[in-house]
């Protein structure tokens, strides 16, 4: 379990309608790839043939993809008045 409070934050507020809007905003092709294996439980293999990429790019699409909508959802949180929601160190310094 992770320590850090994130657990308390996700269980106090709603992220639904906040994730629709990530998603939403978030560029192609990085919303298809997170689309089809995060959403539709697609295989890494079947999203690589439906998108008509290698796999290694679904994989680079997925990782970004999921690193936009991770901010955008901590940007929510804080403007939610969640201000424990922050990036660790180490993140905030991989961009």
């Amino acid at each position: 379990m992770v320590r850090d409070g994130s657990d308390q934050i996700l269980s106090r507020i709603d992220l639904g309608p906040a994730l629709r809007r990530a998603l939403d905003e978030l560029d192609e092709p990085f919303k298809s790839a997170v689309m089809l294996v995060d959403l539709e439980d697609q295989s890494y293999e079947a999203a690589s043939q439906i998108l008509g990429v290698p796999i290694g790019t679904v994989r680079s699409r997925l990782f970004r993809g999921r690193r936009i909508l991770q901010d955008k959802l901590l940007i929510y949180a804080r403007d939610a008045g969640f201000s424990t929601a922050k990036r660790s160190q180490r993140e905030s310094t991989d961009d």
